[in-house]
């Protein structure tokens, strides 16, 4: 069978024999039992999980999975790159993220696996499951903290709105972060079966579209007081800002991956001939949107932009008021989600040398979300700026999820390939790496 699947944005690819990667299981007993606890993370809407969902469908839960936190500090990574930068990174990071995708199921097709999580470990390991778990387990905590920050950035203008008598109390980001990691997402956080919180795909792709057209109408009309004063660039900011190329080029990449449920996603398509179209779909969606929202909020507010954008806008603006309030419960309903993610990597971590999943008891269960809860909400009262967290998370998380595991687990996976084949392979996993080297170098210098 001849196999075009290597090159970017090929339509007609092997891809398109309807894959059934259910019937077959690895040897390892460590492949067979594991199941990592992204997989479980954001789940099809209604009945797709056995294969029901359409094209339409699928690419509602796919551009969910894309467009989340990361969206809101697009305009700040654009600030960083420069207009030309933008014009080049992200393209190729569309690109990129489109080639690695679909490279994921490729890799599950040749390692008879399920998951993208199954495929690595099967590869490379308990090497390879130390990884996807450090992987797992950082993007989890980055999501944890982020949502908390964007809580307290957000709510506490919605209510001193709904009620400006207790303005002086509300407004305390602090007191909201407090407030709701504790009273709210706590208590979601603690439920074992996450099935429920996992619908919410078609209210989070609507509030996105609702942020970004808030942003976009209502930016040009605000005053020079938040807002820029006409087209006052630095000449860095209209080329190519080296300096900061990865720390933007990071915060792109925290807002397109979402790697760790790609196998669920094709696993949940009706006709499997449609992933390759699905793929091509969102992710050149996904980059329309981060274009969009990105140059309209970087134009707008120039060397004022925020790395919160809804943060540029007046705190009594009713439109933005609801932007705010959307995302807001965006984020309340999808804190449990990463931290049960976060829960099970700990799990795993703890079991890590047994094959079976054994379940944490019900103290352990407690302690950990009470622990989690714990560090995130105080690194969340901490930490004032999202571009930071989205920043660090992008660059080691989203670049190993990304960048590293896919074309790395191929070339394994394919060991008759010569050096002269593997060279794209290659090329995208020194990207990945370094985009991680370089952002330690400027952590520790």
């Amino acid at each position: 069978m001849t196999d075009n699947s290597d090159t970017l944005f090929d339509i007609d690819t092997d891809f398109h024999k309807d894959l059934e990667l259910t019937s077959f299981q690895p040897e390892s007993s460590l492949v067979e039992t594991y199941q990592s606890p992204s997989d479980k993370l954001n789940k099809p809407l209604n009945d797709e999980v056995n294969g029901e969902a359409s094209l339409l469908n699928a690419l509602m839960n796919t551009l969910n999975s894309i467009l989340g936190a990361g969206l809101i500090a697009i305009p700040m990574s654009f600030s960083y790159v420069g207009l030309m930068g933008v014009a080049v990174i992200l393209p190729f990071t569309v690109l990129i993220m489109d080639f690695t995708m679909r490279l994921i199921v490729k890799n599950l097709k040749i390692s008879q696996s399920k998951t993208y999580q199954q495929s690595v470990e099967y590869t490379m390991g308990n090497v390879g499951k130390f990884i996807i778990l450090f992987g797992n387990g950082m993007f989890a905590v980055g999501g944890c903290i982020s949502f908390l920050i964007i809580i307290g950035d957000t709510l506490p203008h919605v209510l001193v709105a709904l009620m400006p008598k207790f303005a002086t109390f509300l407004k305390s980001r602090s007191f909201t972060i407090l407030f709701c990691g504790w009273f709210v997402c706590f208590p979601l956080a603690l439920h074992r079966d996450i099935g429920k919180l996992g619908g919410f795909s078609l209210i989070a792709c609507v509030s996105m579209g609702f942020i970004v057209l808030s942003v976009i109408i209502k930016g040009p009309f605000l005053n020079t007081d938040y807002r820029a004063d006409g087209m006052n660039l630095t000449f860095k900011q209209y080329g190519f800002n080296f300096k900061k190329l990865v720390k933007g080029m990071s915060i792109i990449n925290f807002a397109m991956i979402c790697h760790h449920n790609t196998a669920m996603i094709f696993q949940s398509l009706k006709n499997k001939a449609n992933f390759n179209r699905l793929i091509h779909l969102s992710t050149i969606i996904s980059g329309l949107v981060i274009f969009i929202i990105g140059i309209a909020g970087f134009l707008t507010f120039q060397g004022k932009v925020s790395s919160n954008i809804l943060n540029n806008f007046p705190e009594d603006d009713i439109l933005i008021n609801i932007s705010r309030a959307l995302f807001a419960f965006n984020m309340i309903t999808t804190y449990p989600l990463e931290v049960f993610v976060l829960r099970e990597v700990i799990r795993d971590l703890i079991n890590f040398n047994k094959s079976e999943v054994i379940e944490l008891t019900d103290t352990q269960h407690f302690g950990i979300t009470f622990a989690i809860s714990l560090m995130a909400t105080f690194t969340a009262t901490q930490v004032d700026n999202l571009g930071s967290v989205l920043e660090l998370v992008g660059s080691y998380a989203g670049s190993l999820m990304a960048f590293i595991l896919p074309p790395l687990v191929n070339i394994l996976l394919n060991p008759e390939r010569s050096n002269k084949e593997n060279i794209k392979y290659y090329i995208v996993i020194g990207l990945g790496a370094f985009l991680i080297i370089y952002s330690t170098y400027e952590l520790f210098v």
